[in-house]
């Protein structure tokens, strides 16, 4: 794969990805994922077997995700939960929500890292005043923002925008068009550019979205068929030069 050696970018807006861009999420999803679940069960200590309730709580979640991907649309935690106690026939008159989302995401964010270009790319954007946007696809507002705490990188962002939030997820262009919405922002090809590790979620939305787009490629891989190019390839954003 060709990687670009140093990019120029004056745009105002950066909108950035979290996990794969700037996050490094060391475990495959269905590990996390298996051990989130595990976590639920003792929590609520169902009388039901422990397989049963980790398999079927399991299946339910990549179900949704398969739904969400999908449609561009997107389910929140409580949705899972409400769904998979439904089935298991657990009531949830009684369980707090909050505490079952900090115990399920507490697994993901334990497998969880900053990639090291990432801490002086934001300092440098922050001095340029560049208007700095998290814009990530996730179930769990709960769990973005702890992964920006843990980094202590909350405080560069502008704005965080997730896809729980909304009901909407990258590639879809009303994902963005909310963001512009919310915030009263005029997002164009001039003034914005977004970062992204996923070509079938961040680049193909900014591309619906008319704005600049850059491929973050953090994984070695064979090439990429682009369907459409982005306008800018790195492998770490030490090759951003903000002007």
């Amino acid at each position: 794969m060709h990687y670009m050696s140093n990019i120029f970018i004056n745009e105002k807006y950066l909108l950035l990805d979290l996990g794969g861009t700037i996050i490094d999420i060391k475990e495959e999803f269905e590990v996390y994922t298996k051990n989130g679940i595990e976590k639920l069960y003792y929590k609520v200590n169902p009388n039901i077997h422990k397989n049963y309730f980790c398999d079927t709580m399991l299946e339910i979640r990549n179900r949704i995700r398969y739904l969400a991907k999908s449609r561009d649309i997107e389910f929140d935690f409580r949705y899972f939960i409400d769904y998979s106690f439904k089935k298991l026939k657990i009531r949830t008159d009684n369980i707090s929500i909050r505490e079952l989302e900090n115990l399920y995401v507490k697994e993901e964010l334990k497998i969880s890292d900053i990639f090291p270009d990432v801490i002086d790319f934001l300092k440098n954007a922050k001095k340029k005043k560049k208007i700095l946007i998290a814009t990530t696809n996730n179930f769990s507002s709960l769990l973005v923002n702890m992964l920006l705490e843990k980094f202590y990188i909350k405080k560069y962002f502008n704005y965080i925008f997730i896809s729980g939030d909304i009901g909407l997820r990258k590639p879809n262009v009303n994902f963005l068009n909310e963001l512009s919405t919310k915030y009263k922002l005029s997002l164009n090809y001039t003034n914005t550019i977004i970062f992204g590790d996923s070509v079938n979620d961040d680049i193909k939305c900014g591309i619906r979205k008319k704005i600049k787009t850059c491929h973050v490629i953090r994984k070695k891989r064979d090439e990429i068929l682009y369907v459409e190019k982005p306008n800018y390839c790195i492998n770490n954003f030490n090759k951003v030069c903000l002007v």
